[in-house]
């Protein structure tokens, strides 16, 4: 669906022969499941294990760093082993996995509840799972205490089934103000706030964290600043060029009184000497050609990112951001979906609506 979004092809991180849909759950041409293709007995057992786990393990080899989910696929599955010794257990287990949604963050919230509540009971009943269990009222709690912020670096040196920052995301996520993330902060949170280990050394070189270099420049964390620059958002290693464009974009904004114009406001005044005008002005000169053709729904979505472009800027009006502002919005691209159809359609309202946003008014002679 993301890639859907902004307009960019897909290709499945998973071989065609180990997704889900091939040897978990074969359907046939109605949707029914495929009782004569599905894999059972020894025959499941011998494809997971030797087949399956393997080319799952692989992924950490093939991939080109480890700041990428091909990484993290191939770091979880080296840690795990397959523990059914019976097919025909296991293929019980994976036709009732199949009706399990994963889409809506409703579903998501209740998978998590159920994987906690599981924890739990194993605990009480003296089994090993339960002493990696907090209490989620207790976790809130700490949270409440702490406060963290958007920007800061949240680490969990004893990560289990990562409660801690799982609530932590749920504080950040949702302001204590009532506000609304930004673009810019949600993607922050998403890749660059939470941290967490177990006892085991470092995946990315096998040492000791404290001795681990950074994964962008290969210095050692002594050495190298982690934190992203706060102008172009990139690795200090990496940003120096984009610093320099845009603080001298945002001097000549400071230079003709433009701090809350578009950067095409800014180079149409040095061009052309042509006024510029604040991203606000753009936007009520505009809205009644922007919502009259669209439904209650889709106006209301068109008005949210109307109110981000202004607060933020030309950059959220960019395609590869309409995923991150559906998931502001709606929760999660699939429960968008369910509110303004399917993705082709989400993509050509916001496509569409720019044209008007930018459209010149007609000269006078």
């Amino acid at each position: 669906m993301r890639a859907e979004l902004e307009g960019k092809s897909y290709d499945f991180i998973i071989a065609g022969e180990y997704q889900w849909s091939q040897w978990a759950a074969p359907k046939m041409a109605d949707g029914s499941f495929d009782h004569d293709t599905a894999l059972t007995g020894d025959d499941l057992i011998e494809f997971v294990d030797r087949k399956l786990f393997p080319y799952l393990q692989g992924f950490k080899q093939r991939a080109s760093s480890p700041d990428t989910i091909e990484y993290k696929i191939g770091e979880i599955f080296g840690e795990i082993k397959n523990k059914f010794r019976s097919g025909y257990s296991l293929r019980d287990a994976l036709e009732l996995m199949d009706r399990l949604k994963f889409r809506s963050q409703v579903e998501k919230h209740e998978l998590s509840a159920l994987y906690e509540e599981k924890i739990k009971n194993m605990g009480n009943a003296g089994r090993n799972g339960g002493e990696y269990y907090t209490p989620r009222p207790l976790i809130r709690a700490m949270i409440q205490v702490t406060r963290p912020q958007i920007g800061e670096r949240i680490y969990d040196g004893a990560v289990g089934s990562a409660g801690f920052l799982g609530e932590a995301h749920d504080y950040l996520r949702n302001p204590q103000d009532g506000g609304k993330l930004t673009t810019s902060q949600l993607e922050t949170l998403q890749t660059r706030t939470f941290y967490g280990k177990e006892k085991d050394p470092c995946p990315v070189c096998g040492c000791h964290p404290c001795e681990c270099p950074c994964p962008t420049c290969g210095q050692h964390p002594c050495i190298c600043v982690p934190e992203p620059c706060p102008v172009c958002g990139e690795h200090p290693c990496v940003c120096q060029k984009n610093v320099k464009i845009k603080i001298k974009l945002t001097e000549a904004r400071k230079l003709i009184d433009a701090e809350n114009s578009d950067v095409f406001d800014v180079l149409a005044y040095i061009a052309f000497t042509l006024p510029p005008i604040s991203r606000e002005e753009r936007v009520d000169t505009h809205r009644d050609e922007i919502l009259t053709s669209h439904e209650e729904k889709q106006q209301a979505f068109l008005e949210f990112v109307l109110g981000e472009y202004i607060k933020e800027g030309v950059s959220e009006l960019d395609p590869t951001k309409l995923p991150d502002l559906l998931n502001l919005k709606y929760g999660s691209i699939y429960d968008a979906t369910e509110e303004l159809g399917n993705v082709s359609m989400i993509r050509e309202t916001f496509v569409e609506f720019q044209g008007y946003l930018y459209a010149q008014p007609e000269r006078k002679n």
